[in-house]
């Protein structure tokens, strides 16, 4: 298939416009993977814990389960910041708007089997 540049961007637009509209933050990127796909597009957002805790409310109906409301209490307050990429062609997720890659190590690596848990 043929780049399709309209397409692309119309996809990218439309995308964006229904997260927004799902109430994720402005800040929220949308960027074609594949020029040669139209709708293979990946997602960038940098989330902290209040946007984070009101994604995952509207996202379960004003109400999260137990556990997902015991983690957010938990990172309430810590400073914690999410990084979502959706891209399969970066290894490592990306920043939106300055391109800075950024890695993790699994919570294994870190934190003890109770630590993980609690």
């Amino acid at each position: 298939m043929n780049e399709n540049t309209t397409l692309n961007a119309l996809i990218c637009r439309h995308a964006r416009n229904l997260l927004l509209a799902q109430g994720w933050p402005e800040e929220t990127d949308v960027d074609q993977r594949n020029p040669n796909h139209p709708g293979w597009i990946s997602i960038y957002v940098l989330l902290d814990a209040p946007r984070l805790a009101t994604l995952l409310i509207n996202r379960h109906g004003g109400a999260l389960p137990p556990l997902l409301a015991s983690a957010i209490h938990k990172l309430t307050g810590t400073g914690a910041e999410l990084v979502l990429s959706g891209s399969q062609w970066q290894s490592l997720p990306v920043l939106p708007a300055d391109g800075t890659q950024v890695s993790f190590p699994y919570a294994g690596e870190w934190l003890a089997e109770d630590e993980i848990r609690a």
